[in-house]
């Protein structure tokens, strides 16, 4: 719940940067791609034997923290820019990863268990 945070109040720090509405809307555009490509990178990754799902997740979790303090004090087109395409980027994989993460922990056998305990 606490990623759909930053959607809500991009607008805002769009406007208080003095954006257009058009560049705010672009902006949240942009979060949605990055994601798109965060998925399938990240779910690539998890693919890996070298890899941990649970890694993975905290990594990004935690990168993804610190990346909205400094969406905050983005007051340039570009600089907001480059923050939401690695926010965007950054969010996706715990959502995505969560999936190998479980059948790491608990086995193929208790995946459906698993999920219906998740959900």
């Amino acid at each position: 719940m606490a990623i759909y945070i930053s959607y809500y109040y991009l607008p805002l720090v769009a406007s208080q940067s003095s954006l257009s509405p058009d560049d705010a809307s672009v902006l949240i555009s942009l979060v949605g791609i990055t994601n798109t490509v965060g998925q399938i990178l990240s779910s690539w990754l998890s693919d890996f034997k070298w890899t941990n799902a649970q890694g993975t997740i905290i990594i990004s979790s935690t990168a993804a923290c610190v990346l909205t303090y400094f969406l905050s004090t983005g007051h340039h087109y570009w600089s907001l820019l480059v923050l939401t395409a690695v926010f965007g980027f950054l969010i996706t994989s715990g959502p995505t990863v969560s999936y190998p993460n479980i059948v790491d922990l608990m086995g193929v056998k208790k995946l459906n268990p698993a999920l219906g305990i998740l959900i």
